[in-house]
């Protein structure tokens, strides 16, 4: 066997350990699944915030990518800081126009433009609001954020696909659990 076919065989097998590793890993952390109330399975997200070790995602798993899409700077800014700093991929937009440009670059599959596995979004934005972008990427879990929370406008977002309506200001920790469970 020649030194290249050597190496790139010694690299295969570092790759699949790793994926073992990798699988290993993920299949020891069935603790925290937790039944919902039909009984099926989930991840509890507030059994992942408090476990006494951090679980990351393995080295070699991609990154999900989260876009927030918020018009006020700051608080933008807190939330990305906040997902990248939790081991996400985050893209930012200011406008709901921005945010649905964004998903239709990435459905055409034009340049860069990597489709988010969640979306963040404010209500009220320049452009399109928060509702309307999550009807235009209604395949994208979503959580929307307001300052305006009623029992119509909570049922008007979960009837268009919301999966979590936060009320601002918002504590960093729900966001962080609502993140962990629409992604797991």
């Amino acid at each position: 066997m020649n030194k290249n076919a050597e190496t790139k065989s010694m690299h295969d097998a570092d790759a699949t350990a790793l994926s073992e590793a990798t699988a290993l890993e993920l299949r020891s952390r069935s603790d925290l699944l937790a039944l919902d109330d039909d009984g099926y399975a989930r991840w509890d997200a507030e059994t992942m915030l408090t476990s006494d070790e951090d679980w990351v995602l393995p080295q070699n798993a991609p990154r999900p990518l989260i876009m927030v899409a918020e018009d006020d700077s700051d608080l933008r800014e807190l939330v990305c800081e906040q997902l990248i700093r939790d081991g996400y991929e985050v893209v930012a937009v200011e406008s709901g126009s921005e945010a649905i440009e964004h998903f239709d670059r990435a459905i055409r599959h034009l340049s860069d433009f990597r489709m988010p596995s969640l979306l963040i979004t404010d209500l009220r934005m320049p452009g399109f609001d928060g509702l309307e972008v999550i009807t235009y990427a209604c395949f994208v879990p979503s959580i929307l954020i307001t300052a305006f929370p009623s029992e119509s406008l909570c049922e008007t977002a979960h009837k268009r696909g919301v999966n979590y309506v936060m009320e601002k200001p918002f504590n960093p920790r729900d966001l962080k659990a609502a993140v962990a469970t629409l992604l797991a």
